[in-house]
């Protein structure tokens, strides 16, 4: 791990030429379970602040209701990316009521167990050619992330009990609360 920019470039570089040639690049990327896995110059951020109780994020493990999937489903964007299996935020919005309590209990089984989709992991990166000529050059382009589409709402739901929590618990330095609501850099 580096904060050197000249290697940060050459690696995300490197990367982008043999994205989706070999798994072994991702084999080999450390898995952080814990606060001791994470290498020594990071461990400080990401310690508990001791300030912030221990269970201000339970929470987020409440199981999720129907209520809080549909009132998520109806902040859904029409006409975006489908994702990775070709499902559209429209598709989502027009799932019948049984789909629906089987998508709740496929969310709260993902909290109560800790586990995300093997699938859920993998993100597929297009390069979107920008308004003029790209010439086949990859900086005349701009990159989309796509991810699956109820895994984006699961991360939108959570992202909302997150939301809260650091509203309410007053978690955040001053100039970090810019994406809260009501809040501002200033």
């Amino acid at each position: 791990m580096t904060r050197c920019p000249n290697m940060i470039a050459s690696h995300v570089n490197n990367h982008f030429q043999t994205f989706g040639q070999s798994t072994q690049e991702l084999e080999s990327t450390p898995c952080y379970n814990s606060i001791s896995d994470i290498p020594y110059p990071f461990t400080d951020t990401y310690r508990r602040i001791p300030t912030v109780s221990a269970n201000t994020y339970d929470s987020v493990l409440v199981p999720i209701t129907k209520n809080e999937l549909l009132q998520t489903i109806s902040t859904l964007l029409n006409h975006k990316a489908a994702g990775i299996f070709g499902i559209t935020y429209e598709d989502i919005k027009h799932l019948h009521n049984n789909f629906l309590d089987f998508i709740v209990n496929f969310f709260n089984h993902i909290l109560i167990s800790g586990y995300l989709l093997n699938g859920w992991n993998n993100t597929y990166i297009y390069p979107i050619p920008k308004p003029t000529d790209w010439g086949n050059d990859i900086k005349n382009t701009q990159p989309i992330i796509l991810l699956e589409s109820f895994h984006k709402l699961f991360i939108k739901i959570i992202t909302v009990c997150l939301h809260i929590i650091l509203s309410d618990a007053d978690i955040l330095q001053p100039n970090n609360g810019s994406r809260l609501s009501g809040e501002s850099t200033y």
